[in-house]
């Protein structure tokens, strides 16, 4: 902004006047008979004005004043509705709010905002979660320092009693060398992924702080309602992944026991992980705002179908159409076709945005998106995996032969199902591990919670294993033939289509309890892919062999 010297208002009559103020609300430099202006016009009084200074600490996200509706792009969000507590513009409610008798104008809701209990609750939200995840972090690298320091300690132990019996115990050395290098690199790898999942939470945050920091000292209450808005589902979603984080933290040390008795083929002594409880805590902010948050904590009592995206005509598709969807927002989808090699891009009302071209002679089959880096990733079947960043296709990358169908993307991992192998890949698309799950095809693959989830289509298997490949438990049932698309709801729950069986069932997290949830006098054909909206308030699920999208609004 330090390039910015003229009055953006003169300029457009050819006069050059210096700026010396900025206004929010316009987005322009203002000169000082500009600056006169606004303080002087009553529609213009109201707008924030700030020094050039400031402009230049300003982050991108917030330089927009107004949000344009994702539903009618030619239409401002200027407009908030007490009663659904949403914001929408003036098509909306002509549309979607025409009983809401609370409907203000977004002025008259921003009143106050500053002081507001949802200012205060977001904020703290956000300031908890982030001197959270930061002790986090703290605690991790000192826990991996101390874990290294004990692992010098026992070496020296070691050593000490091999002087004793150096000829008898070069074996038994090296077997419990290795055995403390094998403990010790399992103990960093997991307080590193502690880590890694703290840091990806932890950046998050600090840009969503930077954000509300900057709009409660400079911005308008327009833009910090809107912002607040967004942060709502945001700060409720990173509440309950900070929370599993802290629950399942353990401080662990290794511990050595020197054998009193050697003997022959006996190790020096033996080696053991021990571990507490983790210090750090982790207290929810309260909120003391009735319209604050929507509980994603629940399971859905049922589902009701609210329309239906019609996406090929049934003589486009002979075995597979829609084999991919995914939420890029609350309101956009991204689609893929096993029949097709392109990337289709829908809002929720069945409008398709975009067409992306894929890499030649591909059949795309999974998709997975990665919220922090804007990207989407699809599984080619050709071996290679391609990833579409701002809606540009990047070159197709390689991955491990056999890795074929879909995909799942968690921090910096990427998950593949194969013919009955599942493969972990780091950010390189390298190879770091490989597991056998099952004999055949494993088309669809869903984490949550540390688990993964995999469908063995042709054996009517649901496998649920850890990411070490020890398997948790293996679902059959007489309601589901031909498993598919997999995906969990805010609770934990999982929900698996049976394509031949033109159903959906919802396990428990476990495995121990199932029900089915949808039928085929839901009308449900064929179903292949499922998943969730953000918030857990939609339900899509591609159905007649993938040639269209059933939109099912979740009712709690």
């Amino acid at each position: 902004m330090s390039s910015i010297s003229f009055c953006a208002p003169c300029a457009r009559i050819d006069n050059s006047s210096t700026s010396i103020k900025f206004c929010m609300d316009c987005e322009e430099t203002l000169c000082c008979d500009c600056v006169r202006a606004h303080k002087t016009i009553k529609i213009l009084m109201a707008h924030h004005l700030i020094d050039l200074e400031e402009v230049s600490a300003m982050p991108v996200e917030v330089m927009s004043s107004q949000k344009h509706c994702a539903t009618h792009s030619d239409f401002i969000l200027d407009f908030f509705c007490t009663y659904h507590d949403s914001l929408c513009c003036q098509s909306c409610i002509a549309i979607e709010h025409r009983g809401c008798d609370k409907v203000l104008p977004l002025k008259k809701a921003s009143r106050d905002i500053k002081l507001s209990a949802l200012s205060s609750d977001i904020t703290d939200g956000l300031n908890q979660i982030f001197f959270t995840t930061e002790e986090v972090l703290k605690n991790r690298s000192s826990i991996i320092q101390k874990v290294e320091n004990e692992s010098a300690s026992i070496v020296k132990s070691i050593s000490k009693t091999k002087v004793s019996i150096m000829n008898k115990l070069e074996k038994m050395e090296e077997s419990t060398l290795s055995k403390l290098s094998v403990l010790q690199g399992t103990l960093v790898f997991h307080l590193k992924s502690d880590c890694t999942k703290a840091e990806h939470t932890n950046k998050l945050i600090h840009e969503y702080r930077n954000q509300i920091e900057f709009l409660l000292k400079n911005g308008s209450n327009n833009q910090i309602f809107v912002l607040l808005q967004e942060l709502k589902m945001v700060l409720s979603d990173e509440n309950q992944k900070i929370k599993g984080i802290i629950e399942k933290l353990q401080e662990p040390s290794l511990l050595y026991k020197e054998t009193p008795m050697l003997v022959s083929n006996q190790d020096f002594g033996s080696i053991e992980i021990t571990s507490q409880p983790c210090s750090i805590e982790y207290k929810e902010t309260k909120h003391h705002e009735a319209m604050l948050l929507f509980d994603t904590r629940k399971t859905p009592r049922s589902f009701s179908l609210h329309h239906e995206i019609q996406v090929f005509n049934n003589t486009e598709v002979h075995e597979s159409g829609i084999s991919g969807i995914v939420f890029i927002d609350q309101n956009k989808i991204a689609v893929c076709s096993n029949e097709s090699s392109m990337l289709y891009i829908y809002d929720i009302m069945g409008k398709c945005l975009k067409e992306i071209q894929l890499d030649d002679q591909c059949q795309p089959w999974g998709i997975a998106y990665n919220s922090t880096t804007q990207t989407i990733a699809v599984n080619l079947m050709t071996y290679k995996l391609q990833f579409i960043q701002n809606f540009k296709p990047g070159p197709a990358v390689d991955v491990p032969e056999g890795a074929a169908y879909d995909v799942s993307w968690v921090n910096d991992k990427v998950y593949v199902g194969g013919q009955g192998k599942m493969y972990i890949l780091d950010s390189g698309m390298q190879e770091i591990q490989s597991y056998n799950v099952g004999t055949d095809n494993l088309f669809f693959i869903h984490l949550r919670d540390d688990k993964i989830y995999l469908s063995e289509y042709s054996k009517d298997n649901l496998y649920c294993i850890k990411e070490d490949g020890t398997n948790i438990f293996t679902f059959t049932s007489e309601d589901l033939d031909g498993p598919d698309g997999i995906t969990s709801d805010g609770i934990g729950n999982v929900y698996v289509v049976g394509r031949s069986s033109n159903n959906i069932l919802r396990l428990s997290s476990d495995g121990t309890s199932s029900e089915v949830v949808l039928k085929e006098e839901d009308g449900l054909n064929e179903p292949i892919a499922i998943c969730f909206s953000k918030n857990y308030k939609k339900l899509l699920v591609s159905n007649n062999k993938g040639t269209s999208i059933l939109v099912f609004d979740c009712v709690y």
